[in-house]
């Protein structure tokens, strides 16, 4: 027959890894009877021992390192000693440590209740109900990268440039042990880091004329990822040759740049013969040091001139001659090089970016906290910040609810900003805003109350009332009216109405009052 317990206590023995806790009970029913056969007679019990139970727990947890909690619990779960049943009590879905960050690879502890079934009994024969049983299970869930996948990323400091039609063939180089290591440090490796560069070998001068140098590099994983290789530390070493190379040598590119930056593409002009004086006044005053000692001469030559809206240009092509005694250009050749000059009469509709910048701002203002990254990045997708002007990349960096927002702001052929350069380049709008998920789900609301209220064991109207106004509090929420009908035979009907505090919302985003109504045994 059915043994009615009534439970009025409890004596728990806690303990960390490798202990448990017996849940007895103190008051037992005098409508206990033992099972019986068809016959009359008492049947035995098969009797299972506390400590195999524990034992058996503790020697699954042990077994092997898990992927994940669940992984662990199934394992434990599934291989159960015959006659009992395992459930997990205490497992969260989110492994964290003291500081909040996700544990990838550490012992975690899970609680385990063991009970049994009909035909079983402890051996202890004071002992009813549930065990608790605590373990610790080692939880490693990093993913594996290959050493050879990560070698290749230093693979284009040192591969072979193709000819081109700048370049003749050859091998990359630095110009200084210096440019070097930086060029390593800033190689970009996502999984991980890049900790330190050494030389393998010391060294024998201190210029290096085309000599390749070789380098170890330590470079450590991030926490989600290890080595292949077993290795117990994080850091794996690379080692890789790199070609120096502290010949003078000239940059074509630089000087290119540095011309159509100050004439060209950052300047506007207002006639062809401004424009030529520019030029002109370039060579006079440049800042680099092989125009200003003559070993780099500029030949102007004037092209066409074409008449268009917004923009009328005037083409000009420099002839960019190197003094072969002293200088060479980086592609290993002395040969001339030309530059294709376009100078622009600027016609452009102006645009003032700190009109921009106010309408972004007040958006950001207006809507104060945003839910999601998503909220925010549609909001300024969606907003109208003048002609020409569009939003490209967002990046947002939260810490603590606190967004930092940089905007990519793109400017059209046909407008410029109010700079003095007078250019339509694109510029980064940094905004602080609050990025904080405020919305609440009224379906994990009422099921964590039901649950709350019918773990507790309730005598009268008052008692329900009294619990709940005192001991039931969540976050952004209120509980404005209790209403209670029914009685503990007939089961309680209690029902509650839900208002939110001033910044929180519904999961569809409503903020009206709610109300629940569940039954509490």
């Amino acid at each position: 027959m059915k043994k009615l317990l009534s439970i009025f206590g409890a004596t728990s023995l806690v303990a960390t890894s490798g202990t448990f806790v017996l849940r007895n009970n103190n008051n037992i029913n005098l409508n206990y009877e033992n099972k019986e056969d068809v016959s009359g007679k008492t049947l035995e019990k098969n009797t299972i021992s506390i400590m195999s139970v524990s034992s058996k727990i503790h020697e699954l947890a042990k077994s092997k390192t898990f992927k994940s909690i669940e992984d662990a619990e199934n394992e434990i779960i599934n291989n159960k000693l015959e006659g009992t049943q395992i459930k997990t009590k205490d497992s969260d879905s989110v492994i964290s440590d003291s500081d909040g960050n996700d544990i990838i690879n550490d012992y975690v502890s899970i609680s385990f209740e063991a009970s049994l079934l009909d035909d079983y009994q402890w051996d202890n024969d004071w002992t009813e109900g549930v065990v608790e049983i605590t373990t610790a299970v080692k939880i490693d869930n990093r993913e594996v990268k290959e050493p050879l996948e990560v070698s290749k990323i230093f693979d284009s400091l040192y591969t072979e440039v193709p000819a081109t039609d700048d370049k003749v063939a050859h091998k990359r180089y630095f110009y200084d042990l210096h440019k070097a290591i930086v060029e390593i440090l800033n190689t970009n490796f996502q999984d991980g880091e890049i900790i330190n560069v050494k030389l393998k070998d010391p060294l024998k001068d201190s210029t290096f004329i085309n000599e390749e140098v070789s380098f170890v590099v330590e470079v450590m994983l991030k926490k989600k990822w290890k080595w292949n290789n077993n290795l117990p530390s994080s850091i794996n070493t690379f080692e890789f040759k790199l070609k120096v190379d502290q010949r003078t040598e000239v940059q074509f590119e630089n000087i290119k740049e540095d011309i159509l930056s100050k004439i060209s593409n950052s300047k506007k002009y207002y006639s062809e013969s401004e424009a030529i004086d520019a030029i002109n006044n370039y060579k006079n005053t440049s800042e680099i040091e092989q125009i200003k000692n003559g070993d780099i001469e500029l030949e102007i030559q004037e092209k066409s001139y074409s008449q268009d809206y917004p923009l009328s240009t005037k083409e000009f092509e420099i002839v960019v001659k190197l003094n072969s005694e002293k200088i060479k250009w980086s592609d290993e050749t002395i040969s001339d090089k030309k530059i294709d000059l376009s100078t622009t009469i600027d016609t452009r509709q102006v645009v003032k970016k700190q009109e921009v910048e106010k309408i972004l701002q007040n958006i950001v203002n207006d809507q104060n906290q945003f839910n999601t990254e998503g909220d925010l990045i549609n909001v300024l997708n969606n907003t109208t910040i003048g002609d020409g002007v569009n939003i490209g990349k967002i990046e947002i960096n939260i810490i603590n609810n606190e967004a930092n927002v940089d905007i990519q702001i793109l400017m059209d052929s046909k407008h410029r900003w109010d700079d003095e350069d007078d250019n339509n380049k694109d510029w980064t709008l940094n905004l602080k805003t609050k990025i904080e998920d405020t919305r609440i789900d009224l379906s994990s609301v009422k099921q964590k109350i039901n649950e709350e209220l019918n773990s507790q064991n309730f005598n009268s109207q008052d008692e329900i009332k009294n619990y709940i106004a005192n001991s039931l509090k969540y976050t952004g929420l209120k509980i404005s009216d209790i209403s209670i009908e029914g009685d503990k035979e007939s089961q309680w009907l209690v029902s509650l109405k839900l208002v939110l505090d001033l910044k929180y919302t519904w999961i569809d985003l409503s903020k009206d009052e709610k109300e629940i109504l569940m039954v509490v045994s």
